[in-house]
């Protein structure tokens, strides 16, 4: 399956509105909520999926750090995605590139595992941000 199929799939059973499939160069959003976009780019050998999601920290940036990158580096809480900053440093991102070929149904997983992996780096950010998450 291609991407341009899969996303036309994901419109019909999700009855989502069209404008995700506004196509512009392999590219497609999906809005995960009123704040965050989660970017879908065909780039072969497959499709990147991508989004900026959350604030950095603005305290103790060595510790949270160190938890980004080991959990990035071995898979931890990461759904095999990973964990990044923006060139500026002020925003997570988060990306998982996945190859062709592949059916309808891993497609749809790997999305809804993306977007739970996003839901969680929001909590752990906000958390460690109260200083209510130890790492």
């Amino acid at each position: 399956m291609i991407l341009y199929d899969a996303i036309r799939e994901l419109i019909r059973e999700l009855e989502l509105p069209k404008s995700i499939a506004d196509e512009r160069g392999g590219i497609y959003r999906y809005p995960l909520d009123e704040t965050t976009d989660v970017e879908i780019r065909d780039v072969p050998p497959g499709f990147v999926l991508s989004c900026k999601f959350a604030g950095n920290v603005d305290k103790k940036l060595e510790e949270w750090y160190t938890h980004l990158l080991s959990s990035s580096t071995f898979g931890k809480a990461t759904s095999g995605a990973i964990l990044g900053l923006t060139e500026d440093g002020k925003q997570l991102t988060l990306t998982f590139p996945f190859e062709y070929p592949f059916a309808y149904k891993e497609f749809r997983d790997h999305l809804e595992e993306f977007f739970n992996t996003i839901d969680y780096w929001k909590e752990e950010r906000d958390l460690f941000q109260k200083g209510k998450l130890a790492v």
